[in-house]
């Protein structure tokens, strides 16, 4: 199996990227949620969501590329149930 080549990442990946998504959503939980929720799922929306994740330098993406076209991606950053707890404690106390 060819998982591609590994990169990070850019702005410009953000719409094929959301595509992807999208598709992957669609296969993944048809047999889990709706068939309506899941074909109102739209790709620009997450466009617009990515563009902002790439304004946050705690985190970031890589892709998978093969023959020009992504075929996986990958998001790292901090963990959110730390953050979360993080922010609980700084509340509390």
């Amino acid at each position: 199996m060819n998982l591609g080549n590994i990169r990070l990442a850019t702005q410009d990946d953000d719409q094929e990227i959301s595509k992807l998504s999208v598709t992957v959503w669609q296969q993944a939980y048809k047999r889990i949620f709706p068939n309506r929720f899941l074909s109102n799922l739209k790709w620009e929306p997450r466009a617009a969501g990515r563009h902002k994740f790439f304004e946050d330098s705690n985190k970031t993406s890589f892709v998978s590329v093969l023959d020009r076209k992504i075929i996986g991606f990958c998001d790292v950053g901090p963990a959110r149930v730390i953050l979360l707890l993080v922010r609980f404690m700084q509340y509390m106390y």
